[in-house]
């Protein structure tokens, strides 16, 4: 996944921004902010990513996708 296209994607730190952009690769069923500019997303065949991001302008309005990688199934 570390050589998704939307690495570098710049997107709206709005909430739909990153989902939007998201779901131009992956079935997303859910998408949660889990702190500090990471989020996480869980996807309709039921695996997990983690979506690293980072501000692009002191106020944050935009934010970078800086990784994109998947996470392991909990037993």
């Amino acid at each position: 996944m570390q050589n998704s296209g939307l690495i570098g994607l710049k997107v709206a730190n709005d909430g739909l921004g990153l989902r939007s952009a998201l779901e131009t690769e992956y079935d997303i069923a859910k998408l949660e902010h889990i702190g500090n500019f990471v989020f996480r997303a869980e996807l309709k065949d039921q695996t997990s990513i983690e979506i690293q991001t980072k501000p692009v302008e002191l106020a944050a309005f935009h934010i970078r996708i800086v990784s994109i990688r998947k996470l392991k199934k909990s037993i």
